[in-house]
């Protein structure tokens, strides 16, 4: 019994670790790939495609609204899309959620979010990029390519993380 908890506990600081992890700084070594493509509609109903954000640093966030660190982190999303330059940064919370905008809309209530959110119901593009746990993060560069990835909810509107993404923008 208290092998098998050792291991829980061991595997559980693991886990949260790795879904902890930091964004790599600007210039750093970090794997870059092609962010494949998708376009998906917003609450309104407007479409929204990655390919007519090329150009920008863009940060996609999936979530669910059934998914308390998703709903935690999305006031730091809110404050980091305020700090940044609109013309060479944009965001996008792409959600998961079957029930599509009305569910949105309701669990949102009277928070006032202006960044993007998409509507993804079936899930296509959640398996596209292979999407496991929520929230799950990437962060696109302005060339397109995958800059980082991240598992887990973050404390968004950092200094830290304010200056890497403003790096990701002067490149």
């Amino acid at each position: 019994m208290r092998i098998a908890l050792a291991i829980l506990i061991s595997l559980t600081f693991t886990l949260t670790g790795f879904a902890m992890g930091e964004l790599p700084k600007a210039g750093s070594s970090a794997p870059a790939a092609g962010v494949i493509d998708f376009a998906l509609p917003d609450l309104a109903g407007n479409r929204v495609s990655i390919e007519e954000l090329r150009g920008k640093v863009v940060f996609i966030n999936f979530w669910a609204t059934w998914c308390p660190p998703c709903a935690a982190e999305m006031p730091a999303m809110q404050r980091l899309y305020e700090k940044m330059d609109k013309r060479k940064f944009e965001m996008l919370a792409v959600n998961e959620d079957r029930g599509g905008a009305p569910v949105i809309k309701r669990f949102l209530g009277d928070k006032n979010y202006t960044f993007k959110i998409l509507l993804d119901i079936n899930n296509n593009v959640a398996y596209k990029y292979n999407i496991t746990f929520f929230p799950t993060t990437f962060i696109i560069d302005k060339q397109g390519e995958v800059a980082a990835t991240m598992i887990g909810a973050r404390e968004w509107d950092s200094q830290e993380m304010i200056k890497t993404l403003n790096e990701l923008i002067a490149k």
